[in-house]
């Protein structure tokens, strides 16, 4: 992990005021505000994730959302992976939210996934979010990286004699960027406590939360594997 980490924090460094990486994340704050509104599609329009109804599915709520982010960056003319990498990790953390009834779907209301989405909108529950999209960054992060590597260290007398060792090592990886997510959750709630109270939640704000969440776990991943 920590040469994973020595190799990739200049890349990282350089890039957290990624285009992509900020709006994705900041999209994801907002649309759970969004949903305690009574004009849910309305108000998702106005962040520019368009969807055909106020009882979306899950499916159309991703798409809405992944084509918001694809709209923003290709408006900058600032499509990269990283910002790739962090859509799809937040398209991954919505679908956990909406889908969280699956098992109950059949007799919910119509509004059922807005009623998920608008439950979220507390300090507890976007510090859970925010520690979930991070730890699900960082893996693809760290992944891409080391994944070019891989192949090239498997056989007699490399770093690993099978892909059942490289597998193993893929998963520990994971489990160590989740793991120093942690340290976000315990500053995210306050921060979203703050910016409530100051009744101010915007880009620039929100831009400023992400770098500096990038630096504490960029921390925590190189302290955590000496």
């Amino acid at each position: 992990a920590r040469a994973a980490m020595e190799a990739t924090q200049a890349d990282l460094a350089k890039h957290h005021d990624d285009p992509g990486l900020n709006r994705a994340f900041w999209l994801l704050l907002q649309i759970p505000m969004a949903a305690k509104d009574a004009d849910f599609r309305g108000a998702l329009a106005g962040l520019g994730v368009e969807i055909s109804s106020s009882t979306p599915s899950p499916a159309e709520l991703a798409a809405a959302f992944t084509q918001a982010v694809t709209n923003h960056v290709d408006a900058a003319k600032a499509r990269t992976d990283l910002g790739q990498m962090a859509q799809m990790a937040a398209v991954e953390v919505l679908a956990d939210v909406v889908t969280a009834r699956a098992a109950g779907l059949f007799g919910d209301p119509p509004d059922q996934i807005q009623r998920e989405l608008a439950g979220r909108a507390t300090e507890a529950q976007f510090a859970g979010l925010a520690r979930s999209f991070f730890a699900r960054f960082m893996e693809r992060f760290l992944g891409y990286y080391v994944g070019r590597e891989l192949p090239l260290n498997i056989g007699a007398g490399e770093r690993f004699p099978n892909l059942d060792g490289q597998r193993d090592f893929v998963e520990a990886l994971a489990l160590h960027s989740r793991q120093a997510s942690l340290i976000v959750e315990t500053f995210a709630g306050s921060w979203y406590s703050k910016a409530r109270f100051e009744q101010d939640f915007s880009e620039a704000r929100t831009n400023r939360f992400v770098a500096y969440s990038l630096k504490k776990i960029r921390d925590e991943l190189a302290m955590g594997a000496k």
